[in-house]
């Protein structure tokens, strides 16, 4: 089941009272010191787009600049329409990417970017990366950052068809590119682009380079997995884990600071009377590999017991926290609710958690690590999928079970719009980066952001 939702919201935005920026709205489209030109192309060669970004700043910088409930209108100038917001955080900048309408006279959604400093500051304004005036579609971007890189990729669709892309752009932390142009990293099994077939890609970074999923469409839908260079050359393409007879659905991944690549997704097989196969209904599922390696260190998938009717999205943290963490979360469909589930990767046991209230109804969960734990961040509402709040929650793992901290509430009014859950980032200590879409039609939508500390267990 997917969430193909089309709701009503205000521009609202609250903030703590007892912050200095309390209700404070930051309209970034008119900050006048702002270049929007600062990503032009100064890669002279692929060896010099490869350099990571050795300036970054020292731990405790960002946490010391942090501004705590402030609340930022991301594109407010820009065309309304905007969408499928996700961030990264590179270790100096908060980089946010989504997408809305190119202009009024182009209205097939482009590719934008913004950069941020920890305290709000504008450094790159909105700036379209994905192709100009071209007679296409662009959509659902995904993107990762680490040790000062930060890599996008989104669907290219041209009008007309049914032929897609998946384009890249790379970013240092300065703001400079890592590829002068986007570059065509669509996967391919031996000579076969799977141009026609690819979807809902997710992303994440590694020390050197960048690892990507999405769905492949077929007999059963099956998880392709490709690691690309800075530079855009890839490197490895190959299919996760091949279950014939069973579709693998909504794939999410991250790379921990062991290197290691943490592949998860949603598995159901139908039922086949003729062979006397049992329905097997939807369960989170994940693989993990070692390095390079195109083979599974589990051997074959672990899968977790189904829980309730469905479970529309699963999805993993990008980036180990300083513990070596590594999370799942997903939410699952029960008569009347839909709640959140958490656990840890590659621990043995039930360490695992529930989120969200049963009077509310929660999806599109968004899962981070971070010191001794993580965050999650969803929509919730209460009567109608089509107004919804957001809502960020800390855990910390305990013994054989993750312990919650108190419920941190991003958007406490019923205004968020669905189908596309949250963005979230880590950021250093208890601090994170949320953001979401608001507007009062599905048309008048528009990106927000908000630095929020939340409370550990």
């Amino acid at each position: 089941m997917r969430w193909v939702l089309v709701c009503s919201v205000l521009f609202v935005v609250a903030c703590s009272d007892d912050n200095k920026h309390a209700g404070a709205i930051v309209d970034m489209g008119r900050v006048d010191d702002v270049r929007s030109d600062v990503l032009t192309n100064d890669a002279s060669s692929s060896d010099a787009s490869t350099q990571p970004d050795l300036s970054l700043p020292d731990p405790g910088e960002c946490a010391a600049k942090f501004s705590e409930g402030l609340a930022l209108g991301l594109d407010p100038s820009g065309e309304s329409g905007q969408f499928y917001s996700a961030s990264g955080f590179d270790g100096a900048n908060i980089w946010v990417v989504y997408n809305r309408p190119e202009s009024a006279e182009v209205r097939d959604e482009a590719i934008f970017v913004v950069r941020l400093g920890c305290d709000g500051e504008v450094l790159t304004a909105p700036t379209q990366i994905s192709p100009a005036g071209a007679d296409a579609r662009n959509y659902s971007p995904t993107m990762a950052s680490r040790n000062g890189r930060t890599y996008v990729v989104w669907v290219h669709q041209p009008n007309g068809g049914n032929e897609k892309q998946l384009l890249y752009v790379g970013f240092r932390a300065d703001g400079s590119r890592l590829v002068s142009e986007p570059i065509d990293i669509t996967p391919a099994i031996g000579d076969e682009p799977l141009s026609e077939t690819i979807w809902q890609p997710d992303l994440a970074a590694g020390d050197d380079g960048a690892t990507l999923v999405a769905e492949v469409l077929g007999t059963e839908t099956q998880v392709v997995l490709e690691r690309f260079a800075p530079d855009g050359t890839v490197l490895q393409t190959f299919l996760a884990n091949e279950e014939k007879g069973v579709d693998q659905k909504s794939p999410s991944v991250g790379v921990d600071r062991d290197n290691i690549t943490w592949v998860v997704w949603t598995r159901y097989r139908a039922a086949d009377p003729n062979t006397n196969t049992v329905e097997e209904p939807d369960s989170p599922a994940y693989v993990s590999y070692e390095g390079s390696s195109t083979v599974p260190r589990e051997g074959a998938p672990v899968v977790f017991p189904a829980a309730g009717d469905q479970i529309p999205l699963t999805t993993v943290s990008p980036l180990a926290g300083p513990n070596g963490e590594m999370f799942i979360a997903y939410h699952y469909v029960a008569p009347r609710q839909s709640l959140l589930a958490v656990r840890q990767l590659g621990v043995e046991g039930n360490v695992s958690t529930g989120a969200g209230t049963p009077a509310n109804l929660n999806f599109r969960p968004s899962v981070v690590s971070s010191d001794g734990g993580g965050a999650v961040a969803w929509y919730r509402y209460t009567t109608s999928p089509l107004k919804n709040s957001v809502v960020l929650q800390a855990f910390a793992v305990g013994n054989n079970r993750l312990e919650l901290g108190p419920e941190t509430v991003v958007l406490p009014t019923y205004d968020a719009m669905p189908p596309y859950g949250p963005g979230l980032v880590a950021l250093e200590n208890d601090d994170y980066f949320v953001t979401y879409t608001q507007g009062a039609t599905a048309p008048q939508t528009r990106v927000f952001g908000r630095f929020v500390r939340a409370t550990r267990p």
